[in-house]
């Protein structure tokens, strides 16, 4: 799940971005995440919504996610930073829940 984060992603004409550097619109492009030094202490937060580009909104996703205690980042990084600790160890979860 992590490693999915920092795939590259393609944008097509009618999600294109727009450069920060020259404000124009690129009709297609690819962006990606990249980590330079890991922090001491990691916090993360799941998207439980997706832009749902067919209906226009934001739109819920209903699938199951699994929590494991230690989190190791040394096969996202591959030889960037294996200088640096990479592996974390889960502290705590805290779940939102809407009863309606």
């Amino acid at each position: 799940m992590i490693a999915k984060a920092f795939e590259p992603d393609s944008f097509e004409e009618e999600s294109s971005v727009e450069c920060e550097y020259c404000k124009k619109k690129s009709l297609l492009t690819t962006q990606m995440t990249e980590i330079k030094r890991l922090p001491p202490y990691l916090v993360i937060s799941l998207n439980r919504f997706y832009f749902n580009q067919g209906e226009q909104k934001g739109t819920k996703i209903l699938n199951f996610v699994d929590i494991y205690s230690y989190l190791d980042f040394k096969d996202i990084l591959k030889d960037q930073i294996l200088d640096q600790h990479t592996r974390y160890q889960l502290y705590s979860i805290i779940v939102h829940k809407v009863i309606p």
